[in-house]
């Protein structure tokens, strides 16, 4: 060996041991040629410990290392590239991750293999990533969307619980302005404020509340972002969080006043989202100061769920928790939007509902909730069947504070488990007992379509110019067999709630143009029948195919037939009502608005409509010509129908003052009881025949 070739071997040895990383050369039997001193520190072996011995010494097991084999040994071979982490295990039993590389450097398929100690490396990527893991979960509970948006290229990153926040499909992108698009004009100056003062102000974090409209609707967003900087202080981006806090009764109010999303956390229940303990006293303080200001009742419903423990202690306490998410989200959907549902503990719920008139919206609601068991809940594919029991307390007749209230709810609550669960009982047990007789009544009105004890009564209307008879509405009487003629004030309602109203309306239609084709053909020329349309008629199509059949059916005209429907029931879908009334005009039937003034419509959705008439409400004509106030209305609703050209028609007219009053003031059709209350049929046809002679 020459001198150049002796300093060339020893410059390699010293090259060989004076790297960081632990070398290793293997022969084509995969035994260990040759090791540096890096090596054998990072296993623990002196180096004869390791020369001619197999390089499975390295690994875990016999099976981890056939593992290695065909991921590296066999990859390598074949001229492959290797760069990999994989666990080795040291002489003393101990286990790290290394980053290995390998390299044929012989044709005798020597191998070259580098290995370097990751372990902190690896751990540290491991716990990011559960980190990450962790906040994704963390976001998914509470429905928390996370958005970065980068100031270097103006891009919006947003997690997938942001996408489903901002009702935006997962693989679509999200930008600043197609979000901003979306904010309610009023509100895009608060956005762009908040983030004027991340860039430019001495702010580490900034916080608003703004509305944001996503498909049809409209919905409340909480956004906190913070800026992140450079060394030199220059904001590289705005990370933020989102929260979708519609339904969550009075909460802009509190979020304005909070600074963090761990405030607002603290008053949410963590399971079901619902408020908790400490924010429902605070809601329920709130109400008792406006409700003893306005004078109304508030209603305190404590709701414990019968059984729960058995299911928990069955099913276990994931199976539980699942639950009591789906009970929280059912009974949600079945309250007011202006209530307030909370979660006290466990599997006790508390609804308050506010501004309280009528003791029978608490039994509706409270009805509502029992009758989920007809909607059987799915857990671990077993079908669940849930009962509650339910106590209800009054303010201010069962307490003046919310101590006292929440003490005689759940006292009440206990009764009704005591009645054997699954009902409902009031502090005030006569209460209890009046309840009861209304559902008994509910069950009767179902069977009341089917036994013929409706009946249709009509009131007249008439044109006072030339005294003419124009024609009659149709209104429902309820002939109950022992309680006698019940008014629709008392049964209407219940049949909204109970999802009759659409049979029940059918059965009138029907029943009204029967008769009055039969009048037509008697000679006794009756004018136009007048009939109520329901809003869950023109919620669909159904409706209007009924009616195309009744009227081939019974072969009467549509210029004899005129369908009314509320204004207050129009605005509720006033894009579906549009085209079903467009199809009845279509068909040569008018369409009159009634109850006009009390809706608060839009004149914007009366020009679209195919109206033919406007009724004015009786609630402003009883004080005529007396009240300022329904003086302007009642002139103001009759201008605005002689310049749409429209028909106009007052109900409720009672007095000859009223009457005079509406006919100097361009209004001269009526309907009242100055000339007839609702009367049967055949009291009708004496009245056409007196009033025609």
């Amino acid at each position: 060996m020459s001198t150049t070739q002796s300093q060339q071997t020893k410059w390699s040895s010293k090259l060989f041991n004076s790297t960081y990383l632990g070398l290793l050369i293997t022969d084509h039997q995969r035994r260990n040629l040759l090791v540096n001193q890096q090596l054998c520190t990072l296993f623990g072996y002196k180096e004869q410990e390791l020369t001619g011995q197999s390089a499975e010494i390295f690994h875990i097991s016999e099976e981890s290392f056939k593992t290695f084999v065909n991921l590296a040994f066999n990859n390598v071979m074949n001229t492959k590239a290797i760069n990999l982490d994989y666990q080795f295990k040291r002489k003393d039993n101990s286990l790290f991750w290394g980053h290995v590389t390998g390299e044929v450097i012989d044709e005798d398929q020597v191998i070259l293999w580098s290995i370097s100690n990751i372990t902190e490396r690896f751990e540290l990527q491991t716990e990011l990533l559960r980190k990450k893991q962790q906040l994704h979960a963390i976001n998914q509970l509470i429905n928390m969307g996370t958005w970065e948006f980068d100031l270097r290229n103006r891009k919006l990153t947003a997690s997938a619980e942001m996408h489903h926040i901002l009702g935006v499909a997962a693989d679509e992108e999200i930008t600043f302005s197609s979000m901003l698009r979306k904010v309610h004009p009023h509100d895009r100056s608060i956005l762009k404020q908040g983030l004027y003062n991340l860039l430019n102000a001495d702010v580490n974090t900034e916080s608003t509340s703004l509305r944001y409209k996503r498909a049809n609707e409209t919905r409340y967003l909480f956004m906190q972002g913070m800026p992140t900087l450079d060394r030199t202080g220059r904001p590289l981006s705005i990370i933020g969080a989102t929260l979708d806090i519609t339904d969550k009764k009075g909460l802009e109010l509190q979020l304005q006043q909070q600074n963090s999303l761990v405030h607002f956390k603290s008053n949410y229940d963590d399971l079901t989202g619902l408020p908790n303990r400490q924010l429902l006293i605070e809601q329920l303080e709130q109400m008792i100061i406006r409700s003893e200001q306005n004078r109304t009742k508030i209603a305190v419903l404590f709701i414990d769920l019968d059984d729960f423990k058995s299911l928990n202690d069955a099913l276990g306490h994931t199976a539980g928790d699942e639950y009591l998410i789906k009970i929280a989200t059912i009974m949600k959907n079945k309250i007011r939007v202006s209530d307030t549902f909370a979660r006290l503990s466990g599997d006790t719920f508390v609804i308050l509902l506010d501004d309280i008139k009528d003791i029978n919206v608490i039994s509706n609601i409270i009805e509502k909730g029992l009758n989920i068991i007809n909607e059987p809940i799915i857990i671990e594919e077993k079908l669940i069947y849930p009962r509650m029991s339910v106590g209800v307390a009054l303010y201010p007749n069962d307490g003046l504070d919310s101590d006292t209230l929440l003490k005689n709810a759940d006292a009440a609550m206990f009764k009704a488990k005591s009645d054997g669960g699954h009902t409902y009982s009031f502090y005030d047990h006569s209460l209890t007992q009046s309840a009861l007789e209304r559902i008994g009544m509910e069950h009767e009105l179902q069977k009341a379509i089917e036994n013929d004890e409706l009946i249709v009564y009509y009131q007249p209307q008439i044109n006072a110019t030339d005294n003419t008879f124009l024609g009659m509405e149709a209104l429902v009487r309820w002939q109950h067999p022992t309680k006698g003629l019940i008014m629709p004030n008392d049964f209407i309602p219940m049949a909204e709630v109970l999802n009759l109203i659409v049979p029940l309306n059918h059965w009138v239609i029907k029943t009204a143009i029967k008769q009055h084709v039969q009048w037509y053909k008697e000679g006794k020329k009756p004018g136009v029948l007048a009939l109520n349309l329901a809003v869950k008629q023109l919620e669909n199509l159904h409706s209007f195919t009924f009616i195309q059949e009744v009227l081939q059916t019974h072969n009467c005209k549509p210029e004899w037939i005129e369908f009314e429907v509320t204004e207050g029931q129009l605005m509720q879908k006033p894009e579906v009502a549009v085209h079903v009334l467009k199809k009845l005009s279509e068909l040569g039937i008018e369409i009159a608005i009634d109850d006009f003034g009390t809706g608060y419509s839009s004149l914007a959705y009366l020009k679209h409509l195919p109206i033919d008439k406007l009724k004015i409400d009786k609630s402003f004509v009883d004080n005529l010509p007396h009240d300022s106030d329904d003086v302007a209305i009642a002139k103001t609703v009759i201008t605005l129908a002689n310049n749409l050209k429209l028909k106009v028609i007052a109900e409720g007219v009672e007095t000859e003052e009223q009457q005079r009053f509406l006919i100097e003031n361009g209004c001269s059709c009526f309907q009242g009881y100055y000339y007839s209350k609702p009367i049967p049929a055949q009291e009708l046809e004496a009245f056409i025949q007196q009033y025609q002679a």
